[in-house]
């Protein structure tokens, strides 16, 4: 029966040795990194936004991706009611976070003058003189 105890602690103490050193043992391995790819996570402030990066349609934001390679990268958002908006990007491993702010479109045209504009307002001009010269008197 002692002889049993003693087997049975040595087999026990074998175990807990093992495992022990078993997380030494695998952290000390190499594991090979990828340094030309990365994880790419991209946001906009409106939800749903749509994403092409380098022309293929990634999703609607937020898109998070994994294993996009390293280096420069045309991003482009579109959503309705808003201005298209295409921003150049350096993805760098390994990983690579954006934050992107879309422009409301009804916003831009307000802030717009151009020549369109410029004609409506020479002709609502125009036909008000026209219009104050004929009822003043002077065209009759």
């Amino acid at each position: 029966m002692e002889l049993y105890r003693k087997e049975i602690s040595a087999i026990i103490l074998a175990s807990l040795l093992g495992a022990a050193l078993s997380p030494a043992v695998a952290l000390s391995e190499s594991v090979p990194v990828d340094y030309t790819t990365a994880e790419v996570n991209v946001y906009t402030d409106v939800k749903d936004a749509r994403v092409t990066l380098d022309g293929d349609y990634l999703g609607s934001t937020p898109v998070e991706l994994a294993r996009i390679e390293a280096g420069p990268h045309t991003l482009i958002f579109n959503y309705k009611s808003y201005l298209p908006l295409e921003y150049q990007i350096e993805v760098e491993t390994p990983r690579s976070d954006f934050y992107f702010q879309l422009e409301p479109a009804l916003l831009k045209a307000k802030n717009t003058f151009d020549v369109w504009d410029a004609l409506i307002i020479v002709g609502l001009v125009g036909a008000a003189a026209a219009g104050a010269y004929y009822w003043g008197g002077y065209g009759k």
